[in-house]
C-alpha cells in the first residue's frame, strides 16, 4: 500500500471485513501505517488458514460451521477434513472472529 497500492483481492472479505477494509485502504501517514500493521498482524493467521486450501474450501468451510453459510460448496468441492477446520475455528476463536463457537 505504500507503493501506491489501491486495493486487495482477498476471499476473507467475507469474513473479516472491517479489518480487511483497514488493510486494502491506501494509506499515506503513519497512524495509517500503524493501523495498517495492527490490523494486518491481527489477521495474519486467519490469512494463513484461509489460504490453506484451495480458494474458497477453507473460508466457506469455517463460515459453514459458524453458522454464516447455510449451503454446502457447489461440486467438485468438497469441505475441509475436521482436523484442518478445527484449526479455523480455533484462529477465529483466538481473532475474536466467532460469533460462536459451539459444536453443531
Amino acid at each position: 500500500m505504500s507503493l501506491g497500492g489501491h486495493g486487495t483481492a482477498n476471499d476473507d472479505r467475507k469474513y473479516r471485513s472491517g479489518r480487511l477494509a483497514t488493510i486494502s485502504t491506501p494509506w499515506s501517514s503513519y497512524v495509517e501505517a500503524e493501523n495498517f500493521k495492527n490490523a494486518y498482524l491481527g489477521l495474519l493467521p486467519l490469512l494463513h488458514f484461509t489460504y490453506s486450501a484451495i480458494n474458497p474450501v477453507a473460508v466457506k468451510s469455517l463460515m459453514r460451521r459458524l453458522a454464516c453459510l447455510p449451503a454446502d460448496l457447489r461440486k467438485p468441492l468438497t469441505g475441509l477434513d475436521a482436523d484442518a477446520l478445527a484449526k479455523g475455528i480455533r484462529i477465529a476463536a483466538n481473532s475474536g472472529s466467532t460469533r460462536n463457537t459451539a459444536t453443531r
